[in-house]
C-alpha cells in the first residue's frame, strides 16, 4: 500500500513510498479471516451473506478480507459490513453474536479466544486446486502465496488448512539506508536466527530457507549482496526486483503528474484523479494495477 500510494498513502502528505525489503517472515501459519463456528462456513464460498467485522482506519485488515471474498467471486456487496473501532471490539462482537467474520493470523490470540466461546471457530478454506478462485485471489492480493497451514488454532501437520499467507512481519527500509547498513542488518538477522527461533509463535518464519525473494516490493541492494554471498540470490530474483523498481518509477511519475495537475483542487477531486491516473499509468507500462478497490482516505 505504501509503495502504491493506496488507501491512507493516497493522501497528499504521503504519496508513493520507494520501500525496500531486507528479509521476510514466512511461517507455517495462515493469514485469513476467522469465522464463528456456528454459521456453517467451510470454504470462502460460504462467506456470502455473512456479517464481516470492518475495522475503522485499518485498510490492510479490511482489504485482506476482500481478497478472500474475491477467491469466491464475491465483493463487499455480497456481505454485510459491520464497523468496529479496533480488533478487540471486533473479536468481542463475534463472540457475542454481533458479527461473524474478522481477519487475523491463525497463531493470533483472537481465534484462540473465539474457539473457547459458545459459538466456536471455523476457518474458510481456499482449496488449492481451485484454479479460478486463485486467479481471482491473486489479482486482488498478489502479495500472498498459497500455503498449506499447519501452525495455529486447530491446525497441525495432521490437520492442515488450505489457505494463504503473506510475509508478516516484513523487514523493510528506504533506499537511503546505505548498502553497508542493509547488508549488516540482514546478515545479523540470519546469523541470530538460532537464538530467537523459539522465542515466540511464528519466529521460525525468519528461517533463511523460508525467504521468497521475488515479491511485490524490490529487495535492498545491501540485502542482495548478502543473499548473493550465501548463494540464495537468483537471476529470476534480480529480474523481479528490477521490474519492481521500474514499477515504483511508474507510480512515482504518475503521482507527480497528478499532483501538478490538481494542486489547486480539493482532496476528493485529487483522490479520484489519482486512482484513475495510477491505474492507467501502470497498465500502459505493462503492470497489473491492483489496489483499485479502496475508499477515499480520511
Amino acid at each position: 500500500m505504501s509503495q502504491e500510494a493506496a488507501f491512507v498513502f493516497a493522501k497528499r502528505s504521503w504519496g508513493p513510498q520507494k520501500t525496500r525489503v531486507l528479509a521476510f517472515n514466512f511461517g507455517d501459519n495462515c493469514l485469513i479471516p476467522y469465522v464463528a463456528g456456528d454459521i456453517g462456513v467451510k470454504t470462502a464460498y460460504d462467506l456470502k451473506g455473512k456479517r464481516v467485522a470492518v475495522i475503522k482506519a485499518a485498510p490492510a485488515l479490511n482489504y485482506n478480507v476482500y481478497t478472500y471474498l474475491r477467491f469466491a467471486g464475491l465483493t463487499w456487496d455480497d456481505v454485510e459490513r459491520v464497523e468496529f473501532g479496533g480488533s478487540r471490539a471486533a473479536q468481542e462482537a463475534i463472540a457475542n453474536g454481533k458479527a461473524d467474520i474478522a481477519f487475523t493470523s491463525t497463531i493470533s490470540n483472537y481465534p484462540r479466544k473465539q474457539e473457547a466461546t459458545p459459538r466456536g471457530l471455523s476457518w474458510p478454506a481456499t482449496p488449492h486446486n481451485d484454479e479460478e478462485g486463485w486467479k481471482r485471489f491473486f489479482e486482488a492480493g498478489p502479495y500472498y502465496i498459497k500455503k498449506l497451514c499447519t501452525d495455529g488454532v486447530g491446525l497441525s501437520k495432521d490437520k492442515p488448512l488450505e489457505g494463504a499467507l503473506y510475509p508478516y512481519p516484513v523487514f523493510m527500509s528506504y533506499p537511503n539506508i546505505s548498502d553497508d547498513v542493509a547488508y549488516s542488518m540482514t546478515k545479523t538477522l540470519f546469523e541470530s536466527y538460532d537464538s530467537m527461533k523459539d522465542a515466540a509463535p511464528g519466529m521460525k518464519g525468519w528461517n533463511i530457507d523460508n525467504q521468497k525473494l521475488s515479491w511485490v516490493v524490490p529487495i535492498h541492494n545491501g540485502a542482495v549482496r548478502y543473499y548473493k554471498e550465501i548463494g540464495k540470490w537468483t537471476a529470476a530474483d534480480q529480474k523481479n526486483t528490477d521490474e519492481m523498481l521500474r514499477r515504483q518509477d511508474v507510480v512515482g511519475a504518475a503521482w507527480e503528474t497528478t499532483s501538478a495537475a490538481h494542486k489547486d483542487n480539493d482532496d476528493a477531486t485529487f483522490y479520484a484523479a489519482w486512482k484513475s491516473n495510477r491505474a492507467e499509468a501502470l497498465k500502459a507500462a505493462g503492470f497489473a494495477a491492483v489496489w483499485t478497490e479502496w475508499p477515499d482516505p480520511k
